[in-house]
């Protein structure tokens, strides 16, 4: 064989994995994408604004494909009014093994390619973007609309993905020669080996960008209004009027049950005039990328979820993706039991200031007034139940001084506290506005959120890492009635619906399980109208931190466990006040 001109591959490519595997764009018009940046801290700053964004080094990609690294000066999400879109970048990387045996892992480049007697014309990606929202209502395969492309990786163009149904089925919602464009797809030219930025040039690399953010509809979708618009507001703009007028999707009625949750979130159904749907969607969607090599070798898959644009990017949500995937699907995450009990008061802690961030976003007394109106409406429905004196109030008195558990006030730690006199000041004004039955509503002047202010303030301690461990010490029994519990799961719930205590697991058969309340997070509502739990995941880090923290991690009183600087000298202190 080497006579005839063969040459025995130096390497042998055992498998491809995209890096990262998942990853989130967001929808922009402008044509410039947003440049990459990570959240980090500032420890000069102190509450909400604790968390700031950092440039990182991004990518800017020349008209023959290849990329040129730099690191921005500065961020800018707009350009002249239009939002920049995060577009992800996906790299390949490869396990391979040496002809000695010796497993290695590395970026997939040319070069590698070469030493494993293959080129980038055995390379080739493949490309899926759905939007099925419209038939997860109507479960009409018709209102599928999807883009499909298989490409080399020696095409280094920009691909448009331009979606149409391919059901050959029903109406069409959107017909082939009228497609919805759900964003483009390119492979970027290989560099030259180097690096530059801390980036390696000749590594394999494909980019996604995303639709710009639009609505797309029937002719007919022109004007409309709902109950709560004071005039006519236009549905789809002309030159989107492109879908099939005789689509299921233009049918469709909200009905209970219904075959997704929540389902009547849909253009049509609070409209005045039309309580059927105006058959309208949008340019969101989910895209499957596929790398395939050679034959014996796994395609390598990754996914992107298409989004809206970033709300606010310095303030973090307090699920994050980890929390979101081990939520669904929990053998993925090693036991918080079997974890690094290190680690445990700083995820705990973090956790509390997404909690700071997120409720610095929000308008707490318009969350409560419409917490109150779907515990009545959505909920317990025309009768009214009467509350359980054991569990925080769900009507009007909930978050008010009139909010009891048992006859004292649930918001103690929140409400008393606040209610008490300050050194020279008195009583906290802001405390006894927040705590009025109608405070925030809409008056002749312009409204105090005192709630939401007070929500912040109270939220700023607990993102504090020595006052929320001292309050997890001090006061155990109170940390957890303030935290709303997550669901069971299915194993876990007994036959027959039982009646359970504040702190104990939810079970959705139990009407009181599924009324808001004040518990945290306070008024936020999952997609099924229910009160949005902590996950399950998150409950456990904490029940584990409050067993060590209180009980030690052997269980003995004393015990410390590997726990951080902080943690360690707040239980000191609080031991030493006990021998006292």
């Amino acid at each position: 064989m080497e006579a005839m001109g063969y040459q025995m591959p130096a390497i042998t490519i055992d498998k491809i994995y995209f890096s990262p595997a998942v990853a989130v764009a967001r929808l922009g018009s402008s044509p410039v994408p947003l440049e990459a940046f990570t959240w980090t801290e500032d420890p000069s700053s102190f509450g909400a604004g604790r968390t700031v964004i950092v440039p990182q080094v991004s990518f800017h990609v020349l008209p023959e494909g290849s990329i040129e690294p730099y690191l921005p000066g500065s961020l800018q999400f707009k350009d002249a009014g239009m939002i920049r879109p995060v577009c992800p970048f996906f790299e390949l990387h490869a396990s391979w093994t040496k002809s000695g045996g010796e497993s290695m892992e590395s970026a997939l480049t040319p070069t590698l390619l070469e030493d494993a007697g293959l080129d980038l014309h055995d390379l080739s990606f493949k490309v899926v973007a759905a939007n099925r929202k419209a038939f997860r209502r109507t479960g009409d395969e018709a209102c599928i609309f999807e883009a499909r492309g298989l490409y080399p990786a020696t095409d280094h163009r920009p691909k448009k993905l331009l979606a149409f149904t391919r059901s050959t089925s029903g109406n069409p919602l959107v017909f082939p020669d009228k497609p919805v464009p759900l964003g483009s797809f390119q492979i970027i030219r290989p560099g030259l080996p180097g690096e530059k930025g801390r980036a390696l040039l000749d590594t394999i690399r494909v980019r996604f960008t995303p639709a710009k953010g639009e609505v797309y509809g029937p002719p007919f979708a022109v004007e409309g209004q709902t109950t709560n618009s004071r005039s006519p507001h236009e549905i789809v703009p002309p030159q989107n009027r492109i879908l099939n007028p005789d689509s299921s999707w233009t049918k469709f009625q909200f009905k209970l049950p219904g075959p997704c949750v929540p389902p009547d979130i849909y253009d049509g159904e609070s409209d005045l005039n039309r309580p059927t749907s105006w058959g309208v969607v949008d340019d969101t969607c989910d895209v499957i990328v596929t790398a395939k090599l050679a034959s014996g070798i796994l395609p390598a898959t990754a996914r992107v979820i298409v989004g809206p644009p970033h709300y606010a990017p310095d303030r973090r949500t307090f699920y994050s993706l980890a929390d979101e995937l081990a939520d669904r699907d929990p053998d993925s995450v090693p036991p918080v039991e079997n974890s690094d009990h290190e680690q445990l008061p700083v995820s705990v802690v973090d956790f509390f200031r997404r909690v700071l961030e997120t409720a610095s976003l929000i308008n707490v007394e318009r969350q409560r007034n419409r917490a109150v109106s779907t515990n009545r409406e959505n909920i317990l429905g025309p009768k009214h139940r009467q509350p359980n004196p054991a569990f925080p109030a769900f009507d009007e008195k909930t978050m008010t001084a009139q909010d009891n558990v048992d006859g004292k006030m649930f918001l103690s730690y929140f409400g008393e506290k606040a209610l008490e006199p300050r050194p020279g000041k008195g009583k906290s004004e802001l405390a006894k506005k927040a705590l009025e039955p109608g405070s925030g509503e809409e008056s002749d002047v312009k409204p105090v959120l005192a709630k939401s202010e007070l929500a912040c303030e109270q939220h700023q301690e607990l993102a504090t890492a020595e006052y929320l461990m001292s309050f997890m010490l001090e006061r155990e029994d109170r940390f957890r009635d303030i935290i709303r519990p997550p669901f069971a799961c299915l194993s876990e719930l007994p036959e027959l619906p039982q009646e359970h205590g504040l702190r104990g697991l939810r079970d959705p058969r139990i009407v009181r399980d599924r009324v808001h309340d004040m518990r945290m997070p306070p008024y936020m509502r999952d997609s099924d109208y229910s009160p949005l739990s902590i996950t399950r995941r998150q409950w456990n880090q904490i029940e584990e931190l409050l067993k060590i923290l209180n009980h030690g991690h052997s269980g003995e009183k004393g015990a410390l466990p590997h726990l951080s600087g902080v943690a360690k000298r707040i239980k000191a202190y609080h031991e030493r006040k006990e021998k006292k």
